[in-house]
């Protein structure tokens, strides 16, 4: 799964980014109506794109060709390097399939375009958690261009700057500014076109051989029923998270690898997926790489994956680690059915948990997410 991962959200990212930048300085009209305008989906022109993405995930390189019509439909398939080529992502904007062809398999998923349904949230979250200074107006690949450097308040955060077309609001590229070092270049179009005509992208993507379709089974989280679907109750912070993040969307994953709760979370430019899950299994492999941190606590495991430093991935996944259970005589079941030891004395714990103050319920109604 992990080369799916890779382009359903490397590539993604290229199309959607701008949905997560806030608005600038009140004194730059023009940046704001840029960022504004980039927060649709439907740019409201066809999009034709070479896109060469930086090192990520433990992966190397990567370029995709990217169609995206003016109603938002969108198709990414790999060009390089060889060993991914013909990878393909088509996305309606409700639906999400993938195509691995050296596996002759097609995953099916939810668009991550609906996101886009929660942009007003994630623009108010930008302007409060980073200072945005936009640039003089430059030149890239013989458009007019408008760079936009990201500032964050919090500590642990870089820079990121957003390179924008003048006239489309099109991205077209994206850094990270650490400090001390080079810009991290996380992705950068090297050819663009607007054709006045574009093929729609469907979901029928042809295939060759016998081919496998794999599901992913989100469904929103219903708070008491975490239990029957996961083996516990998700745990879910009660205020606002370290460095300005905040949960935007609880649901449950019951794929056929492996069953987990899925809390996406963001400070309005950064996003990630906290995910909760009960040894066992294949969900820890999904979780190893260099975006992603981990910890475990009362018999659950507990890993973040964002595109965040250490520090800050530990900072944010604290907030997520219960209290040290009280002794089992005390909440009311056997000794052995005590969180280490039974996916039902987890439930049970994890129950009284969420008595507490600490881990309410969510606010009801899922808010849309995707990460990873």
């Amino acid at each position: 799964m992990r080369p799916t991962t890779t382009l359903a959200s490397r590539a993604f990212a290229v199309a959607i980014f701008a949905i997560f930048v806030g608005p600038a300085g009140a004194g730059d009209n023009r940046a704001r109506e840029l960022l504004m305008r980039s927060f649709q989906h439907a740019l409201k022109v066809n999009v034709r794109a070479t896109v060469v993405h930086g090192p990520r995930h433990g992966h190397g390189p990567e370029t995709v060709q990217v169609e995206q019509t003016r109603s938002g439909k969108l198709r990414i398939t790999v060009v390089w390097p060889e060993s991914r080529r013909g990878m393909q992502t088509v996305d309606d904007g409700t639906k999400s399939v993938t195509y691995i062809p050296w596996r002759q398999t097609l995953v099916v998923q939810e668009s991550p375009q609906r996101d886009g349904k929660n942009a007003k949230r994630r623009i108010e979250l930008a302007a409060r958690n980073y200072d945005l200074v936009a640039e003089p107006a430059s030149f890239m690949l013989g458009r007019e261009v408008v760079r936009i450097t990201a500032i964050p308040r919090a500590e642990f955060l870089p820079s990121r700057r957003f390179t924008l077309d003048a006239e489309t609001a099109y991205v077209l590229k994206q850094e990270v500014l650490p400090p001390g070092r080079e810009p991290d270049i996380q992705f950068e179009v090297t050819s663009i076109e607007y054709p006045t005509t574009l093929d729609e992208p469907t979901t029928n993507i042809a295939t060759s051989g016998e081919t496998k379709i794999r599901y992913t089974n989100r469904s929103p989280y219903v708070p008491g029923h975490g239990a029957e679907a996961i083996g516990f109750e998700p745990i879910i912070p009660k205020s606002s998270l370290p460095l300005g993040f905040v949960v935007f969307s609880v649901q449950i994953n019951r794929s056929e690898r492996w069953h987990s709760a899925a809390l996406r979370i963001g400070d309005g430019l950064v996003r990630g997926t906290v995910y909760e899950f009960l040894p066992g299994g294949e969900g820890r492999e999904r979780l190893d790489g260099p975006d992603a941190t981990t910890a475990e606590s009362g018999g659950v495991r507990f890993a973040l994956v964002a595109d965040l430093p250490e520090p800050a991935r530990r900072r944010i996944l604290d907030a997520f680690l219960p209290f040290p259970p009280p002794p089992p005589s005390a909440m009311g079941f056997r000794p052995e059915l005590t969180p280490r030891h039974s996916s039902r004395g987890t439930a049970s714990a994890y129950r009284a948990f969420q008595l507490t103050d600490r881990f309410p319920s969510p606010p009801p109604g899922p808010l849309q997410g995707q990460v990873n």
